[in-house]
């Protein structure tokens, strides 16, 4: 798991996430593919609300591969569309 998505974890809830819960969400992370799994992790320290052009390009993968990533994260239901604009993503729950 990236070291980003891990940290968000270690930080969630001011360190008092619930063991049970923690490895809920890794395995959720953990299945994704590498690519979204990239996209996640960078999405991760954005903040609240994040645009998937810039988020896809920070974390090398953009075109066709960045659509697939994020594609597959709102799939999963581990990001979900937070705006009118198309490309304006929002983490589908605060602890991820």
């Amino acid at each position: 798991m990236s070291e980003a998505i891990h940290e968000a974890l270690e930080s969630a809830v001011d360190g008092r996430l619930a063991p049970g819960v923690k490895t809920v969400i890794e395995r959720r992370l953990e299945r994704l593919s590498d690519e979204a799994r990239r996209v996640a992790a960078v999405a991760a320290v954005c903040g609240n609300t994040f645009d998937a052009d810039v988020v896809c390009s920070a974390a090398g993968v953009s075109g066709a591969p960045g659509l697939a990533a994020i594609e597959e994260l709102l799939e999963r239901q581990i990001v979900r569309e937070a705006g009118t604009s198309g490309f304006a993503y929002a983490f589908g729950h605060h602890l991820i």
